[in-house]
């Protein structure tokens, strides 16, 4: 699959002193997202999103491939933002797109180690105005918008960390297969979109599994993002009808 740009175009890491003066005004401009033709998924986000996109995996060299939530059939745009930056009403927004302005980065990767991971902000962003709350301060009893944000990334990451153990243990079992997706999307003009670089959960692998296998998928509370993802194939022809 194509891959998009990505949101933050001038991510910092986070500092008390250097951005004392920055002001954080939630918004419902989404523009930020409009280019994207995909977004990493969790694994716990999986029954939700599978209401409003394709559920797909993409395998990067040797490693187990990650979940993506497809909103653009393999183009570089988001077909749930319209051009006023308002997310289709009724469609689940993603975590990933939720923790924006804020994410992670890892320090220790330039020390040869991982873990040293530190809040960064993009200072780009759209919520970032002179009429909002400082970034650092607590309004009454509240904790501030640093706070919050750092424990949002906090949870993200250990979904993070889940989606991948799921992936890795699917990816053992082999139950991956890659697929290439022909959807039609203007049938008066015949005209198609092909999705291909994407990998999916065959069923039939499923089935297959030993009883030992398929109980332990149950016993690690796979089963309901096993078959959220199946469900979600679906939506393929629902986006494709986007592309009008």
């Amino acid at each position: 699959m194509n891959g998009s740009r990505s949101m933050y175009r001038n991510p910092q890491v986070l500092d008390r002193k250097a951005h004392a003066e920055l002001r954080f005004q939630p918004s419902s401009d989404f523009s930020f997202a409009a280019d994207q033709g995909s977004f990493p998924i969790l694994v716990n986000e999986f029954p939700e999103a599978a209401a409003s996109y394709p559920l797909l995996f993409v395998r990067h060299e040797d490693r187990a491939p990650v979940p993506i939530a497809s909103t653009g059939l393999g183009l570089d745009r988001n077909e749930f933002v319209d051009a006023a930056g308002r997310w289709q009403s009724d469609a689940y927004v993603p975590a990933y797109v939720r923790r924006y302005p804020f994410t992670f980065t890892d320090l220790g990767a330039a020390r040869e180690r991982s873990g040293d991971l530190v809040l960064c902000i993009d200072l780009d962003a759209p919520q970032l105005r002179e009429e909002g709350v400082g970034l650092f301060d607590a309004p009454t009893d509240s904790s501030s918008v640093a706070d919050r944000a750092l424990e949002f990334c906090n949870r993200f990451q250990a979904g993070y960390r889940q989606t991948l153990a799921f992936a890795e243990h699917l990816d053992t079992l082999g139950l991956f297969v890659e697929r290439r997706f022909k959807v039609t999307y203007d049938r008066a003009e015949q005209r198609d979109r092909v999705l291909q670089g994407c990998s999916v959960i065959d069923e039939e692998r499923l089935q297959a599994l030993d009883d030992d296998a398929f109980l332990e998928l149950r016993r690690r509370n796979y089963l309901p993002a096993i078959y959220a993802h199946l469900r979600s194939l679906h939506r393929l022809v629902s986006l494709a009808a986007k592309l009008h």
